[in-house]
């Protein structure tokens, strides 16, 4: 009798466990959804967050920004090594030396931390990591296209018009609302990107080298190709391919921004990190051509820090947009802007006219402003709840 009764009191006691479990279950996936829809990432770490989601909101928002912040130098950095290499090797060379380090230092995060490679299997996240892992490969090779030509802060800028194109993405694909406010947003930030691209209709176009010479030293063009950009020359000039590759990176890298959103807690931020890696290698080994061996110190050392930069950059990006306020987050991802017009008039005498600044100062007014409302719309949503 008293064996049955335990027997019993056992059952129940597994019963209301696994009730509570489901509940937990629930609460999580309606936390995730609420994150997903108002732009906010910071309340869906799961696994990544590890013990940061143990620390006071407070400590872990300053963590989050300072994150941030040394993220914008290291993607900065990065880009202005990026350029100094495509001096040297053509661009697939480099995303095939960046993503090989960064896939190693990625798998061996993965062991560190207990993180399985391929994210948790059953719950969707698989999918979402490998279409981040896709279209982030994309938004690498044309962003790193661009700065062979375009000046380091023009085409910064211009890949930070995403916030636009991720509002638009969000509207198309999460139902999030886009009227008056962000209509006047994306007419700001088209206005911004025309005072820094300067198309020839509106403004007198600069001298540009021959582009033959720069799609020499370019595997993303082969022979037959480069003949009919050639024979195009008087309409694709090296500063239109500039500007339509940076373009392409903004819309690419404002989707992959959005697959991590939707993908929330069910991936850590390890997983989008080997994910770009192996499909950047798979798509650039598929046009690569014209290896060519570095020789020397400095050509070591320049593939070698632009490898170590981008990876730090993206890892502290991705911890920083985790933890911190998005509003604020945002405000702290312009400095990376401000960081390449230092880079670029130090390192290679690349000079912003005043247009060019008057668009930049545009375009980061717009991401402050779409930041700033997610943030207050999820405030508002939090206290009327």
């Amino acid at each position: 009798m008293l064996d049955s009764n335990k027997i019993n009191t056992e059952n129940s006691i597994n019963n209301e466990q696994t009730q509570l479990l489901k509940t937990s279950e629930q609460s999580t996936s309606t936390q995730q959804y609420d994150a997903i829809t108002t732009g906010d990432i910071s309340d869906t770490e799961g696994v990544a967050g590890g013990v940061t989601s143990l620390l006071p909101t407070s400590k872990r928002e300053a963590l989050g920004l300072l994150s941030i912040s040394i993220s914008t130098l290291g993607v900065a950095s990065g880009a202005t090594f990026v350029k100094l290499a495509s001096k040297i090797f053509s661009t697939s060379q480099i995303l095939v030396a960046r993503f090989v380090f960064q896939g190693i230092l990625s798998l061996i995060g993965c062991y560190c931390f207990g993180v399985h490679p391929l994210a948790q299997k059953g719950n969707g996240g698989r999918k979402w990591v490998f279409i981040r892992g896709f279209v982030g490969s994309l938004s690498s090779m044309t962003l790193y296209y661009s700065l062979r030509f375009l000046p380091l802060a023009d085409a910064t800028v211009i890949m930070n018009t995403h916030p636009v194109f991720a509002a638009i993405f969000g509207a198309l694909i999460l139902g999030e609302p886009f009227g008056w406010f962000e209509r006047l947003c994306a007419l700001i930030c088209i206005i911004g990107a025309t005072l820094v691209t300067k198309p020839t209709l509106l403004f007198e176009s600069p001298s540009q080298p021959p582009l033959q010479l720069l799609l020499s030293t370019d595997s993303f063009f082969t022979t037959s190709s480069s003949n009919l950009m050639e024979d195009s020359v008087s309409i694709f000039n090296p500063r239109t391919i500039g500007i339509i590759s940076a373009i392409l990176a903004s819309m690419t890298s404002a989707a992959a921004y959005v697959s991590v959103r939707i993908a929330g807690s069910r991936a850590h931020f390890l997983n989008h990190m080997l994910s770009l890696s192996v499909i950047s290698i798979v798509l650039n080994s598929l046009n690569f051509q014209g290896f060519l061996m570095p020789h020397g110190a400095y050509q070591y050392e320049v593939l070698m820090a632009m490898a170590v930069t981008t990876f730090i950059g993206q890892c502290f990006l991705n911890r920083g947009l985790q933890m911190a306020p998005s509003g604020i987050g945002t405000l702290m991802c312009t400095n990376e802007v401000w960081l390449s017009f230092l880079f670029g008039a130090v390192v290679f005498e690349e000079y912003p006219d005043y247009l060019s600044v008057l668009g930049a100062i545009l375009i980061m007014s717009v991401s402050v402003s779409l930041g700033y409302k997610k943030w207050n719309t999820k405030n508002n949503n939090n206290n009327n709840g």
